[in-house]
C-alpha cells in the first residue's frame, strides 16, 4: 500500500448524474433512507449504482495505475475491479445499528480501485515467518484464516461512529483501517524481507494498531499476495547483487563502462520502484536501505 493524491483528479461527473425522475442517486437514497427510519429496517435494500459506472472506474484505473489500493497488485490480469467503499455504503458489520454510510457511496473520495481478495471476505492461506510461500500449498503449516474487507469498518478505541449525512472531516470518527487517500501507509506498515527462506512479508510498526488492523483486515500477508511479493524480492535481490559485483569491479579497474553499466542497473532498480509499478512500496523501502548501503 503506497499514499497517493486522489486531489489531481475531479470527480467523475456520473457520482452526481440525473436519473430520469430528475433526481441524483444521493437524493433517492436520501428519501429511502428517510422512509426507512419510519417503517422500520425490514424494507427492500436501495439499490446504488453511480459507483459502478465505467467512468467511475476509468477514474481510479487512472489514480491507482491499475492497481488495487490496498495491496498493490495488478487486478486487471485476474479478475475485474471491486469499487470499494471504504466506509460501506450499506451495512457495518462492527456496528449492526448503524445503516451504512449510505449518503457517501457516490462520494468520490470514498471510492476506492480494489482486487478481490482484498475487498471480499473469506477464509484466505495466511503466511508467517519462518514459512516458505513457495512450498505452502503442500504445506501443512498453511493458515486459513478470515479476510477481506467487506463491510468491515472498525475504529479506534473510543472514537464516534458518523451519523447521516456527516462527512467525514466534520465528525470526530477515526477508523482503524488505512486509507491510501488520506493516511500515509508507510507510518505505520513495514516490510520484512526474510532470508532463511526468502520472503516478503508486511507487518505493523511498532504500536500501530491501524497497521495491525489493515493487514488482518485486508488480508496482506496472504498466500498468494506475499508469492508475488517475493518474486519481485528476489529479482531485486539478483540485481542488487549484480550492482554490488559492478561497484567493485569497477572501483577494482577504473573502467567507465563497467561503472555505467552498474549505474544502468541501479536506474532499472530504481524504475520498478515507481508509483505504475507493482508492489512499488515494498520496493522502494528495500530500495532505500539498499542505496543507502551501497552510498
Amino acid at each position: 500500500m503506497r499514499m497517493v493524491a486522489r486531489g489531481i483528479r475531479p470527480p467523475p461527473e456520473a457520482l452526481a448524474g440525473i436519473g430520469r425522475d430528475g433526481r441524483t442517486e444521493l437524493e433517492r437514497a436520501r428519501a429511502h433512507y428517510c422512509r426507512r427510519d419510519t417503517r422500520g429496517a425490514n424494507m427492500v435494500p436501495f439499490a446504488f449504482n453511480a459507483y459502478k459506472a465505467s467512468a467511475v472506474k476509468e477514474a481510479l484505473d487512472l489514480l491507482f495505475h491499475g492497481k488495487c489500493a490496498y495491496c498493490e497488485t495488478f487486478y486487471s490480469a485476474s479478475a475485474p475491479v471491486d469499487v470499494e467503499h471504504f466506509r460501506p455504503k450499506s451495512a457495518v458489520l462492527d456496528d449492526p445499528s448503524h445503516p451504512g454510510y449510505w449518503w457517501l457511496a457516490a462520494h468520490w473520495d470514498n471510492l476506492l480501485p480494489s482486487c478481490i481478495d482484498c475487498n471480499r471476505t473469506r477464509q484466505q492461506d495466511t503466511v508467517h515467518a519462518g514459512q516458505d510461500p513457495a512450498c505452502m500449498p503442500s504445506s501443512h503449516r498453511a493458515r486459513r484464516v478470515l479476510a477481506g474487507k467487506g463491510c468491515h469498518f472498525p475504529l479506534m478505541p473510543g472514537s464516534h461512529r458518523l451519523q447521516a449525512e456527516s462527512l467525514p472531516h466534520e465528525g470526530a470518527e477515526q477508523p482503524l483501517l488505512l486509507n491510501p487517500c488520506e493516511d500515509d501507509p508507510a507510518r505505520h506498515l513495514r516490510f520484512v524481507g526474510a532470508s532463511s527462506p526468502v520472503s516478503s512479508l508486511v507487518v505493523a510498526r511498532r504500536g500501530s494498531l491501524r497497521g495491525e488492523a489493515s493487514i488482518a483486515t485486508f488480508g496482506l500477508n496472504r498466500l498468494g499476495l506475499v508469492q508475488e511479493r517475493t518474486r519481485v524480492l528476489r529479482q531485486l535481490q539478483v540485481m542488487g547483487d549484480q550492482v554490488l559485483r559492478l561497484a567493485r569491479l569497477a572501483d577494482l579497474h577504473g573502467d567507465e563502462a563497467i561503472e555505467a553499466l552498474m549505474l544502468e542497473n541501479v536506474e532499472a532498480m530504481i524504475a520498478m520502484g515507481h508509483a505504475e509499478r507493482p508492489y512499488s512500496a515494498m520496493v522502494q523501502a528495500w530500495l532505500d536501505e539498499f542505496l543507502e548501503a551501497l552510498g
